[in-house]
């Protein structure tokens, strides 16, 4: 095999190549330890997914955690002399050969939380990614020092075998999962499971909209955790304590006072990230420290709030349809793997709309929810402030609620009070009637039926409107409203 000249550093007759950083750089090597967590805990808990791992080419040399590299040594020499094992075989099996091993309880920690059923494939793909990254550094520095020993003949060796890695291995590759009936039955309840009605169920991502500093949102939220926390109901609803990671826009000084408020004074099982925890990360930075914290705590219910301003959203940012779905797609993924659930809240926008439009940003934040709620306060003509309405729509149960807080407790004054259209009707017909002159803003003032639902309305109830003359009667569409006669 022809030498080739090495080539020059910077002109000065130098014909070495110069000289990397140290080896500690090199040792920073790719590596997913919640992968290889999890990796070792599926197969700790079902020999069936040991037995996939092992199928799909899983070793010992594609953990990078020591424990988890003896641990996977120890379970394929087990496997191999057909002895059942768990954590603790696993740990007793290393002491004796190793009696001062500690696994700083990461064997005990990786069967924790972990679902009855496991992508093995996925979790595989992932280990496999990082060992094939950490060969690509290894060959690179050895053809480097090859070159720079002169020694090309080992240099072609590295190359060809770095060549062979970016050959995709079939046993790795991206595969979709596939369950049958009884399986998805297993995996989740068939109705939704709600830790604190509306707003926290296994696996449901739900969204909260409304204006800011009058709805009342946060603290609507502090009084469920509260409930939850002390093991009351909420809403008319039991509650399920799990623990909670609250991540807030707001700094200690304006966050305190409403936890202190809401009866929030200590408890182990509320852990709160406020404004300077969070202020220096990148929004790309945010899912996976919020990911983490939700595993490291064993969190089961997670709400930012708000969720454009923790994540970093400038006003353009958030009207972007890409941007937002890029953003809520970890979230979504986290609540999943997970198995918690999660609250995010939006401001309303200043022209509001029905639930699902009335929230600022982009329309994907609404798409991307498992369930949609919505908090407004109640026409001040009719209802004492305390008073708000709680719309839920989604995948869940959809009501409209009038709700009220007393005593620091929130309690549902009526049930599900979607006022049908004929009653809205006459109520709109008949303010209309008293003055033709009157807009569909002084109409929602009064009534509270929302203005971009009034021209409708009136239509309906016969009546039609122009910038000179108001609203006039035509009587094109009052036989719709007419009652059937009697039999």
């Amino acid at each position: 095999m022809s030498k080739r000249r090495v080539p020059r550093n910077n002109g000065d007759g130098d014909k070495k190549l110069p000289p990397v950083s140290n080896q500690a750089d090199i040792l920073q090597i790719p590596h997913n330890e919640g992968a290889e967590m999890r990796l070792i805990g599926a197969c700790l808990l079902k020999r069936k997914n040991f037995e996939d791992a092992l199928a799909l080419g899983i070793n010992e040399q594609d953990f990078t955690n020591l424990a988890f590299r003896r641990g996977a040594i120890t379970m394929v020499q087990l496997f191999a002399a057909g002895i059942e094992f768990d954590d603790i075989a696993i740990l007793r099996e290393i002491r004796k050969t190793d009696p001062a091993f500690d696994d700083g309880g990461l064997f005990a920690q990786s069967t924790i939380g972990m679902p009855s059923i496991v992508n093995i494939p996925s979790l595989v793909r992932v280990v496999k990614e990082c060992t094939v990254q950490r060969r690509c550094i290894e060959l690179a520095e050895a053809i480097r020092l090859a070159a720079q020993g002169g020694d090309f003949e080992a240099v072609e060796t590295h190359r060809a075998a770095l060549a062979s890695l970016s050959m995709v291995d079939a046993s790795t590759r991206r595969r979709m999962g596939v369950h049958t009936l009884d399986e998805m039955a297993s995996l989740a309840p068939v109705k939704f499971d709600y830790q604190v009605y509306p707003f926290c169920a296994n696996e449901i991502l739900t969204g909260l909209d409304g204006i800011q500093k009058l709805s009342g949102k946060t603290t609507l939220l502090l009084a469920g955790i509260k409930a939850m926390l002390d093991g009351k109901d909420f809403l008319g609803r039991p509650t399920k304590k799990v623990r909670v990671l609250l991540v807030s826009e707001q700094n200690p000084g304006t966050l305190n006072p409403q936890l202190n408020d809401a009866g929030l004074i200590s408890h182990p099982d509320l852990f709160i990230a406020s404004l300077p925890d969070h202020a220096l990360l990148k929004r790309e930075e945010m899912a996976p420290e919020i990911e983490r914290l939700c595993f490291e705590l064993k969190i089961g219910w997670f709400i930012g709030d708000p969720f454009y301003k923790i994540f970093k959203f400038g006003p353009k940012e958030e009207n972007d349809a890409g941007t937002v779905s890029a953003a809520l797609a970890p979230i979504q993924s986290m609540i999943g793997r997970l198995r918690l659930g999660g609250t995010l809240t939006r401001h309303e926008n200043k022209s509001g709309g029905p639930i699902g439009v009335s929230g600022r940003g982009s329309g994907a934040f609404s798409a991307d929810m498992d369930q949609l709620t919505e908090l407004e306060r109640m026409n001040e003509n009719q209802y004492p402030e305390n008073v708000r309405q709680l719309e839920i729509l989604g995948r869940g149960e959809p009501a409209k609620l009038i709700i009220a807080r007393e005593n620091g407790e929130y309690i549902i004054q009526h049930g599900d009070v979607r006022i049908g259209t004929t009653a809205q009707r006459e109520v709109v017909a008949k303010m209309i009637a008293d003055n033709a002159q009157i807009s569909a803003r002084e109409i929602e003032k009064a009534t509270g039926i929302k203005r971009w639902n009034v021209p409708g309305l009136a239509t309906l109830a016969g009546f039609t409107r122009s910038k000179k003359h108001g609203w006039q009667k035509d009587g094109k569409n009052e036989a719709l409203f007419k009652e059937p006669a009697p039999d």
